[in-house]
């Protein structure tokens, strides 16, 4: 019983995101607050990686699954780092249905990437795909700072 609460609650809050996306982008500011939830999401990052005990970016993709079940994301070692992929969302579904702006940067991708970069061994999140454009979901988290290539390379 409780699971399913849960699950009841994840989805009510997709919904919610997705309305609230819906509307951002209705008054133009869509814009204007990714930016400004970037900015918060690297300043909370530091202390959540401490309360929720994250280590490596594993941690960051379950404790997703877990609180926010938008995606069911699959983990693969990669030479240089991992490999994160996901073929259904929640939330893309109901913003589709809704025919809402694009949430995955505001609210999955730019709080996934301020947590891995605040993790102890920092790593950087690159997007390699969304299903906003394609029929999956795929990351590339590593440490290699200094190439920044956001071009599809995987």
């Amino acid at each position: 019983m409780e699971q399913n609460n849960i699950k009841t609650l994840q989805l009510l809050y997709a919904g919610l995101l997705a309305d609230s996306v819906a509307i951002f982008e209705k008054y133009g500011i869509l814009e204007k607050i990714k930016l400004q939830k970037s900015v918060e999401n690297k300043l909370a990052a530091p202390a959540r990686v401490n309360q929720f005990a994250l280590k490596h970016p594993e941690d960051v993709f379950n404790l997703f699954n877990k609180l926010l079940g938008f995606a069911e994301w699959k983990i693969n070692r990669a030479s240089q780092g991992y490999i994160f992929s996901a073929k259904a969302c929640k939330l893309k579904c109901i913003s589709s249905t809704m025919n809402s702006a694009k949430p995955c940067d505001l609210c999955c991708i730019d709080p996934l990437s301020a947590l891995c970069e605040s993790l102890a061994n920092p790593y950087m999140l690159e997007v390699y795909q969304t299903m906003w454009e394609d029929i999956e979901c795929i990351f590339y988290v590593h440490q290699n700072f200094h190439n920044q290539n956001k071009t599809k390379t995987i």
